[in-house]
């Protein structure tokens, strides 16, 4: 894959930094809904977990997770506002098209599975704009290019998306779209990889390469976000949100929850109805 990367270095011209930075900061990382227009923006999360929307659809980050957002891309985190996030941040643009072109076309979030190589490209970013923070800044450009090399190597077949991976890219999404929208009702792999015209396998194993875990998980944490919403803020016995959120009954959401929680639903919802008393 080098000569990927040596096309980013020939079109270092093309790549502006405009910012670098190492900081620590409170939930939520965004808090409304909003897009750049011509801004690329990377994020590596070193502590703090949440969930963050991009283009409606929900991914959940924590350490060692690097969210990718491109131009035009909406985008609002969800949260606990009590997290503290540790992150380094880089914000790009490109002034031409050729430039753009060889930017790799990186999921929105990719779990790093080699911090130790990524994590110092990523501060030799912010050590080269802190020297000169400026678009003209040529060391930052060509650590930038070292910080997208290693995250397309990090996202694996879809480092450097040729347009066959754009499409399942997209048909990823178009299954986590209808997950969102369907929560409620039975949901199987088989019917989510026919829907997006994949075989079952293939469909697994690209979900989870893309959303960092597996469909049949990524569809219980969206069903699980409902009934933690519901549970806090309607007046719907815990059986009846079980059978909202699309769970086969009572008895397996409670043992469910429980085990992600540590808490019982009741006593999630008591915990959470005295917290808003209390303030």
């Amino acid at each position: 894959m080098n000569w990927k990367w040596q096309k980013l270095v020939r079109n270092l011209h093309g790549l502006q930094v405009q910012r670098a930075m190492h900081y620590t900061c409170r939930a939520p990382l965004f808090a409304y809904p909003h897009q750049h227009e011509n801004i690329f923006h990377l994020s590596y999360v070193i502590t703090g977990r949440s969930h963050i929307e991009i283009d409606g659809v929900r991914y959940e980050i924590g350490p060692d997770s690097a969210i990718f957002i491109r131009p035009g891309q909406i985008h609002v985190s969800i949260g606990d506002a009590r997290t503290n996030y540790d992150l380094i941040e880089t914000k790009f643009s490109v002034d031409s098209r050729r430039a753009q072109a060889v930017v790799p076309n990186l999921p929105p979030v990719v779990h790093v599975q080699n911090p130790a190589a990524f994590v110092p490209a990523m501060e030799r970013l912010v050590s080269a704009w802190l020297v000169e923070g400026s678009q003209d800044n040529w060391l930052a450009r060509l650590r930038l290019t070292e910080c997208l090399y290693l995250l397309a190597k990090e996202a694996g077949p879809l480092e450097f998306a040729e347009a066959a991976e754009d499409s399942v890219l997209r048909q990823i999404r178009q299954a986590a779209d209808y997950i969102a929208a369907n929560f409620s009702q039975p949901i199987t792999v088989e019917l989510l990889s026919e829907l997006v015209g994949l075989s079952t396998s293939h469909f697994a194993a690209c979900f989870k390469k893309i959303m960092t875990v597996s469909p049949i998980e990524h569809l219980i944490r969206t069903r699980m976000y409902h009934a933690r919403e519901l549970l806090h803020d309607s007046s719907f016995s815990v059986g009846q949100i079980a059978t909202i959120c699309g769970f086969s009954s009572q008895h397996y959401f409670s043992r469910l929850f429980t085990r992600k929680h540590g808490v019982s639903p009741t006593r999630y919802r008591r915990s959470g109805t005295q917290g808003r008393t209390n303030k």
